[in-house]
């Protein structure tokens, strides 16, 4: 589908007394999946009646630790296109299951993921979609040719597949399969520069990138964060300045950061 209006689960649809229609293929969006209350509160009160240390000691840092963690997982949802019913105050409003939203709405966006998709083809990175992918993205290099490619997950809607696009652009600018700055800097430093680039072009990734973060830098000092990121605003601006050259001129050139 390549515009969507308003989406959300199977269930939500019927508590709006609609169906989902028959035969219709499901969007796949990647939401963040916590921790259940009913979990914490059951470990909670098993620290409370513990009477070893020890083991008091291990149930709170495994609290501790699940009410941070946080995964994302692929989540079915349908437009409203795609159900039957009860009329909808108001279908151009979108709301509910979306985790990424755009400021501009889902037909300047779909327009806008053409346009870089235009750009990376001009500079001879691939982009390619595949269904039920079991991540969002990922940044892929051919060992022979040092070619780039991104793969998105088929089916996200328009605003979430650009800021995942952007996070891969930014591994790629950061030259992180070569480099190996570790994981939890290879990471932020993407989701910070998709966060920036997002932003700029009206898409609101706080929610997603706020987790997200919280998930990656836990383990990471300050002196060791001001090091690695201070140079992602100017990264993120040189790319944007690139994407604008472009629109202008029609030559596309993507430059990667220097390790």
């Amino acid at each position: 589908m390549k515009h969507a209006e308003m989406i959300k689960g199977f269930k939500q649809w019927e508590k709006l007394n609609r169906r989902v229609k028959r035969g219709v293929k499901a969007l796949y969006i990647y939401a963040p999946q916590f921790t259940s209350k009913k979990t914490l509160e059951v470990l909670k009160d098993s620290a409370k009646t513990e009477q070893n240390p020890a083991i008091k000691e291990k149930i709170q840092k495994k609290i501790d630790w699940l009410e941070k963690s946080v995964r994302f997982n692929l989540v079915p949802v349908f437009d409203v296109s795609q159900t039957e019913g009860e009329p909808i105050a108001n279908a151009n409003e979108t709301t509910g299951a979306k985790f990424i939203e755009s400021e501009q709405g889902p037909f300047l966006t779909s327009a806008l993921l053409e346009k870089i998709t235009e750009f990376l083809t001009g500079v001879n990175m691939g982009v390619i979609y595949e269904t039920h992918y079991k991540m969002a993205g990922a940044l892929l290099r051919n060992g022979r040719t040092g070619a780039h490619k991104i793969v998105l997950a088929e089916g996200i809607e328009p605003a979430g597949t650009l800021a995942t696009m952007f996070h891969e652009i930014g591994h790629y600018k950061f030259n992180h399969i070569s480099n190996g700055a570790g994981q939890e800097i290879e990471e932020g430093q993407a989701e910070i520069f998709s966060y920036l680039v997002s932003k700029y072009f009206g898409i609101n990734t706080d929610k997603a990138t706020g987790a997200y973060l919280a998930h990656y830098l836990k383990t990471i000092d300050n002196g060791k964060i001001f090091q690695n990121f201070q140079s992602v605003v100017k990264t993120a601006v040189e790319f944007v300045k690139e994407l604008e050259n472009w629109k202008e001129t029609g030559k596309a050139e993507l430059k990667q950061e220097k390790a």
